[in-house]
């Protein structure tokens, strides 16, 4: 039977609340639990994670094993599963199915074609330099914003490219990229794999590290349309903010989380 309210098995009665609240209630289920070695942390969340994905996967499966059999939405998840775990067809294809993605990348050859073509593939989710994303305004929830902060590594963070102690991460991944360029046919996949970490190593070096990040006041840089633009000098001006947003930018557009150090003013 499922538990429902608070499960006292948790408790530890050798401590008393007024000594340690914290290991009264949760000390059994400290000594008796282990975290697995394939993840940082164990709890009610991280269980409630896994149930849900064996769940989902449940659902899906379903949905698959119908086949044609299936109708609507079901149908639609089905062959969607189905065709991402065809790997024989996936192999056959090769690099077809983003061969005209890959002439667009190699195709762009200035800023403003570099930035168009990052925007594209952002509608496509594919990262770029950095992230954008509309959310609630952190200062005022009455009101919606967008959202922009740093991006353009293929490593978790900063520190990845910065401590010593992730060097054979580093070198690892560089083989990772070679590898890569190298299946996608880019002539001399070596150099190229070189010139993206190194690139990345110098975005590494501008982003703030995981503390600062957490810090919600130097996080938080309110910016018109206007004073947000200002931050990027080298865009095309054919790509900036339409008139339209820029002059309701107080209400409808802003950027708190830039992906560089704010100005001394902020």
């Amino acid at each position: 039977m499922p538990i429902s309210g608070i499960d006292l098995s948790t408790i530890d009665h050798t401590v008393r609340p007024q000594d340690d609240l914290y290991q009264h209630v949760n000390g059994a289920w400290l000594k008796a639990t282990e975290i697995p070695d394939d993840r940082p942390l164990e709890g009610t969340f991280t269980a409630l994670r896994d149930g849900s994905e064996i769940a989902v996967r449940d659902i899906i499966e379903e949905a698959a094993a119908k086949g044609t059999d299936a109708s609507g939405i079901e149908r639609k998840i089905g062959g969607l599963y189905n065709s991402f775990m065809d790997e024989a067809t996936v192999e056959g294809k090769g690099m077809e199915p983003i061969r005209a993605r890959l002439a667009e990348v190699f195709a762009a050859g200035s800023t403003a074609d570099l930035i168009a073509l990052a925007g594209r593939l952002f509608r496509a989710d594919v990262g770029g330099l950095f992230y954008i994303y509309p959310a609630p305004d952190a200062g005022n929830p009455d009101r919606v914003l967008l959202y922009t902060g740093q991006g353009g590594l293929g490593l978790p963070d900063e520190s990845y490219y910065r401590e010593d102690k992730f060097a054979p991460i580093v070198s690892a991944y560089t083989e990772h990229v070679e590898k890569m360029f190298e299946l996608a046919g880019v002539a001399d996949p070596h150099g190229a794999a070189g010139r993206v970490v190194q690139l990345e190593t110098k975005l590494a070096s501008h982003h703030w590290d995981n503390v600062t990040l957490r810090d919600p006041q130097k996080t938080y840089n309110l910016k018109t349309a206007d004073e947000a633009t200002a931050l990027f000098p080298s865009w095309p001006p054919g790509l900036r903010l339409p008139e339209s947003m820029r002059t309701s930018a107080r209400k409808s557009w802003s950027a708190p989380r830039t992906s560089l150090p704010a100005p001394p003013d902020c």
